[in-house]
């Protein structure tokens, strides 16, 4: 956080380097409150392109072998203008090389791992291990001892992306 703090500040001292910059050739036509206001409208437009930027920067850094699941670009109130300019804030993505197929019984069933990021004043990164049952479209996830956690049982959608990916 503090490094986005400092860059934050530094766009703000740049922008207002390019206005004193602009008074400077204007010989003073320009007023003096277009220094600090364009120093406020460069830390605007940093923190702007941070938020906005951030799902795309993380993309970037995923291996090939992820697939994304899901992403949320909940409107927040405090922030009004993401109801009409959508942000996202998380996404889900799978491993592809963690999944395990194999048969039980007469039953598909694969083991694979799930990571959620999610955007806070620091990123947020949770890995959760699940099952799925490949016929039933039944997802459990495995708990820290290494059991099924029955009571967070999930149905999944027969059109789930994660469902077609990993029961191919």
């Amino acid at each position: 956080m503090i490094w986005h703090l400092l860059a934050a500040f530094s766009a703000g001292l740049a922008a207002a380097g390019i206005a004193l910059i602009l008074r400077k050739l204007s010989r003073g036509i320009i007023p003096k409150w277009f220094i600090p206001a364009f120093a406020g409208a460069g830390m605007l437009a940093y923190q702007i392109n941070m938020d906005y930027g951030w799902y795309e920067h993380k993309l970037e850094k995923l291996p090939s072998e992820s697939y994304i699941v899901s992403s949320e670009a909940p409107g927040k109130i405090w922030r009004p203008w993401t109801y009409v300019f959508p942000m996202t804030s998380a996404f889900t993505v799978l491993d592809t090389k963690t999944i395990d197929t194999r048969m039980i019984g007469d039953q598909r069933v694969a083991e694979f791992v799930l990571y959620r990021f999610e955007k806070h004043y620091t990123d947020r990164v949770a890995n959760n291990h699940f099952v799925l049952n490949c016929g039933s479209r039944e997802l459990l996830p495995i708990n820290e001892k290494g059991s099924l956690d029955v009571s967070q049982k999930r149905l999944l959608l027969a059109s789930d992306p994660l469902l077609s990916k990993v029961c191919l």
